[in-house]
């Protein structure tokens, strides 16, 4: 059978879904990407946070909008709820976000203590550009969460109710993908400016949700860099071939069992143990 003929432009990759596919696999990343599969991941009340502060500290809060009621109990205010969402904004009850408002301006007087871009830009940028690959280019969007004019400086928010101490900061960009971010924006950015290759800082912004609300920038070093760069090419080798063969595979793909191995670190244990 003929594989369907894909508009590149409407399943474009993005660094995201080029996480899951190398995580967990290209039926996952075929099963959750909005025109492929077309299903959502259950959100949690985390996220939910972290994308109203998005909104709050990144866009001036033009991005929610707020719902006069208590909670989402009423149909009222389920209604204005999808709405709000069908529209692309944040809904948020009147009372949240009011007692957001405080901790909004304690994270900016931190995050402007340390350091965050005084330069002018713009947030929530929508970048698309292409990736050369075998069968197929592949078409690669993004939306980065602030940008300067020139395109020299990306900003990442990354808000938690953890903390944001530099080895957990390191273990959540290992964890969750920042280090494929890391290499898509640049490249991104790269594609479509050339003359700027070499001159693009990316900072994450790492930010807690709680007292004292501290803020922690990291930019990745080399060896993390190299890490993410290898794993986004490797996404953009794998979307190329699931694109153009229509084989989405989940985690058995040789028609045999996977084998179970034993971690080293455990074999280490058991030898001490033997030799004890």
């Amino acid at each position: 059978m003929k594989a369907p003929e894909y508009d590149d432009e409407k399943v474009a990759l993005s660094p995201s879904t080029g996480e899951t596919l190398i995580e967990e696999s290209p039926l996952h990343a075929h099963t959750f990407h909005r025109l492929l599969g077309g299903k959502r991941r259950k959100g949690t009340g985390a996220t939910d946070l972290g994308t109203l502060f998005h909104a709050l500290l990144l866009e001036d809060g033009k991005g929610v909008e707020v719902i006069d009621a208590d909670a989402f109990r009423s149909n009222d205010a389920k209604a204005a709820r999808d709405l709000a969402i069908s529209k692309g904004l944040v809904p948020v009850v009147k009372p949240k976000y009011e007692a957001a408002l405080p901790v909004v301006e304690r994270i900016r007087e931190n995050m402007a203590k340390a350091g965050f871009p005084q330069a002018s830009g713009a947030s929530e940028v929508k970048v698309e550009w292409k990736e050369a690959a075998e069968p197929r280019d592949v078409v690669c969007h993004a939306r980065i969460d602030w940008l300067s004019d020139d395109w020299t400086r990306i900003v990442d928010l990354k808000t938690t109710e953890g903390s944001v101490h530099p080895d957990a900061c390191t273990a959540s960009l290992f964890r969750y993908g920042g280090a494929m971010q890391d290499a898509a924006y640049r490249s991104a950015v790269t594609t479509l400016h050339p003359e700027l290759a070499g001159r693009v800082s990316f900072t994450f912004w790492f930010v807690e949700l709680r007292e004292p609300y501290a803020v922690t920038p990291m930019e990745a070093a080399g060896c993390m860099r190299e890490f993410g760069e290898s794993r986004w090419q490797r996404a953009i080798a794998l979307w190329s071939r699931c694109l153009e063969n229509d084989e989405w595979p989940g985690y058995a793909t040789s028609g045999r069992p996977n084998p179970a191995y034993v971690p080293a670190w455990a074999m280490a244990k058991e030898t001490m143990e033997d030799a004890a």
